[in-house]
């Protein structure tokens, strides 16, 4: 497979009317959002992307991202590897009005599929910087594809080896220790009145 340069924003009309296909190389350090979250923004993604239809006619954009993250143990501080394989499968409309349509002509509230509406996408703070009245199907890959990884991000990053941090395994184990010591001292009032009946009557 042969990947060119990730183009950060691309015309989505043209490639889904010719089913087109993108196979890229993505550099992390230009994730600006994804950024504090890494401990290393060296080294890359690679995103593949296909743009078509279902068999209702509704385009459909589906692909893969993977690659692998440096992410700073909660646990020791240390960096870790994090793979990434997120997957993409977005119905995609033009319009509001047309998502609205598409409920209605299917009976539903809302969707059960994971669903692009480009209007809504393109009325962000980076759409009002690009877009013009005149081509309202620019899609904004970069934002796409990093709204994917920050989604499969974990809540605390940490090594599968619980022993990671020497410093905090000792630690624990000395407050262990330190608590069987006070609990092998501490006299139980029971066992004390029940040394008291055991002892004979003078």
């Amino acid at each position: 497979m042969s990947l060119g340069p990730f183009p950060d924003r691309v015309d989505a009309s043209k490639l889904f009317a010719r089913h087109g296909h993108i196979a890229a190389t993505l550099p992390l350090n230009r994730l600006t959002r994804l950024l504090p979250a890494l401990a290393s923004n060296e080294g890359a993604l690679v995103v593949e992307l296909q743009f078509g239809a279902d068999a209702e006619g509704i385009k459909l954009l589906t692909g893969k991202i993977v690659g692998e993250l440096k992410l700073q143990c909660q646990r020791c501080c240390g960096e870790m590897d994090y793979p990434i394989a997120a997957t993409l499968a977005l119905r995609v409309f033009e319009t509001g009005s047309e998502f609205e349509q598409y409920l209605q002509d299917h009976g539903r509230d809302e969707s059960d599929d994971d669903v692009l509406v480009l209007d809504e996408l393109n009325t962000g703070e980076s759409g009002k910087q690009h877009q013009s009245q005149s081509d309202n199907q620019v899609l904004d890959l970069l934002a796409l594809v990093e709204d994917e990884v920050l989604l499969n991000l974990p809540l605390a990053a940490k090594h599968t080896d619980v022993g990671c941090n020497e410093s905090l395994l000792r630690l624990q184990e000395q407050s262990d220790e330190l608590a069987r010591q006070v609990q092998d001292k501490v006299v139980s009032p029971f066992a004390a009145l029940a040394q008291l009946k055991a002892k004979p009557k003078v």
